[in-house]
């Protein structure tokens, strides 16, 4: 009995211990299909953010290899078109022709396509043939594409002509402080102060002290431009503006191009047409009188052909008697104007790398020095002519050149004192480019046919003074074969997004 009890008792405790063993084994398995299920989830969701990191990665690549097709291609078009600005003869002026321009220079390559609109300064297209004043403002796209990815850069070119700030009575291109000043001595003058036309200013306008137009100020057609620079935020903060003229303030200041560049682009483009005048260390002055320059800087006198039609000073002041129509005059130093004759389509350009003064209430002092510069002018004529009256043997003819030649210095004289003293200085027909300096009109009677843009623009106390007096379109009537000096391109991106 005993042995048969311990085996029922060593069978029960195998049983048991099989069974402990079959539950531990079960528990592994579903331990280790748990774990399976875990690491297979992982291993999925690891494999899903490498395929998309390497979806994205290869994405980004071609994005960029997009945005650098079109990146070269603008540069392609801006290549071209500053190579045309250069001095070629192919420079698209025609809003029609960009198309084929593009073409023409080969600008378009494999996965680039180049777009280009002539566009007004409302971002309205221009797409008709166009006269003078031609648009300045371009718009690009340029498109990459790299299977089936594609960037676009969207730029906006200035071409900085010359003729698109001249579209303006007045353009202060100062970016602070005053950039047109209005001297409060003028209401107690004639109250004669006439503008039609545009203004801009990228900085103040004052009347005096004040934020102001004159009040005296007539006009038929004024409008105000206000660049982003301008303390004068709306119509509000600008006294005397009448009811009908429109003020706005611009998104962008108006780009224009440096005297410097303007000089490297004359001599590239117009090299045989300049005659350079100097250097001198002294003051100049030239005459414009029945058509004919002439160029006095003592002892030098100089008659300017007609065909040379551009005039390059270095003199530090250069006083301009008459209106040289036709011609564009460049000086380094300071410009005065000092307009004596009428009105003409084909007007004057200035270029001034200092100061312009126009009437200004230094004319009588500048008016006898031309008359003792011409007097020594005719005094050395007169020693010549005596010395060879007395190499030939005429010496008995030698009281001519005291009783007769003198009294022409005295004439002379008496013609220009005539001049200063009795026909004030009255029309200058042509346009003024001070970039650097500024234009200041004085103390005299005088009216303006053109444009003026200058970094500030300064009225004096003044007698009476009209600006674009006869109220036109300021670039309506002006000569198109003048295009290359009203319209040589500076072209500069002002403006670019990505798309």
């Amino acid at each position: 009995m005993r042995h048969h009890h311990k085996g029922e008792s060593w069978r029960l405790r195998r049983h048991q211990q099989c069974r402990s063993n079959r539950l531990q084994a079960g528990f592994t398995l579903v331990a280790v299909l748990l774990v399976a299920v875990i690491l297979l989830t992982l291993l999925a969701a690891v494999s899903t953010l490498v395929l998309a990191e390497s979806r994205q990665t290869g994405l980004t690549a071609r994005q960029q290899q997009a945005y650098n097709l079109a990146e070269a291609g603008l540069e392609r078009f801006m290549a071209a078109l500053q190579q045309a600005a250069d001095g070629s003869s192919d420079f698209p002026y025609d809003p029609g022709d960009l198309g084929g321009w593009i073409d023409r220079h080969a600008i378009n390559q494999p996965g680039v396509a180049v777009t280009a609109t002539y566009v007004r300064e409302d971002g309205q297209p221009v797409t008709a043939n166009q006269v003078p004043p031609y648009p300045h403002l371009i718009q690009v796209r340029s498109k990459g594409t790299v299977d089936q990815v594609s960037k676009t850069i969207v730029a906006t070119v200035d071409l900085q002509f010359l003729g698109g700030l001249f579209q303006y009575a007045l353009a202060a291109l100062s970016t602070n402080g005053k950039g047109i000043q209005f001297d409060r001595d003028l209401v107690n003058l004639y109250p004669d102060l006439t503008i039609n036309g545009r203004i801009y200013s990228n900085a103040d306008i004052r009347w005096g002290k004040a934020r102001a137009l004159p009040p005296m100020l007539q006009t038929h057609s004024l409008a105000v431009d206000l660049g982003p620079n301008s303390p004068i935020q709306s119509r509000q903060d600008l006294q005397n503006v009448p009811s009908w003229v429109p003020v706005e303030r611009l998104g962008a200041p108006l780009a224009y191009p440096t005297y410097e560049q303007i000089v490297a682009s004359l001599r590239r483009r117009n090299g045989s047409q300049i005659t350079n005048v100097g250097p001198t260390n002294g003051s100049g002055l030239l005459i414009s009188i029945l058509g004919m320059c002439i160029y006095i800087d003592f002892p030098t006198i100089r008659i300017i052909q007609g065909n040379q039609a551009i005039l390059m000073f270095s003199n530090p002041d250069l006083y301009v008697l008459g209106n040289p129509y036709g011609k564009t005059i460049v000086s380094e130093g300071n410009l005065h104007l000092i307009g004596l004759v009428g009105d003409s389509a084909d007007r004057t350009i200035y270029i001034s790398k200092k100061n312009v003064w126009v009437g200004d209430n230094q004319i009588p002092n500048d008016l006898r020095a031309v008359i003792e510069t011409l007097n020594k002018a005719v005094g050395l004529l007169l020693d010549g002519l005596g010395f060879l009256l007395h190499l030939i043997g005429l010496d008995s003819l030698l009281h001519l050149n005291d009783n007769l030649l003198q009294p022409l210095s005295n004439i002379l004289s008496a013609i220009l004192d005539f001049i200063r003293d009795i026909i004030p200085p009255w029309r200058i027909s042509g346009y003024i480019y001070a970039p650097n300096g500024t234009v200041n009109f004085g103390l005299a009677a005088l009216g303006v046919h053109g444009g003026v843009a200058a970094k500030q623009i300064h009225f004096d106390v003044l007698n009476s003074i009209d600006i674009n007096y006869q109220n036109t379109d300021l670039m309506a009537d002006f000569d198109p074969s003048r295009r290359p000096e009203l319209y040589i391109p500076q072209p500069v991106i002002v403006e670019r997004h990505t798309e």
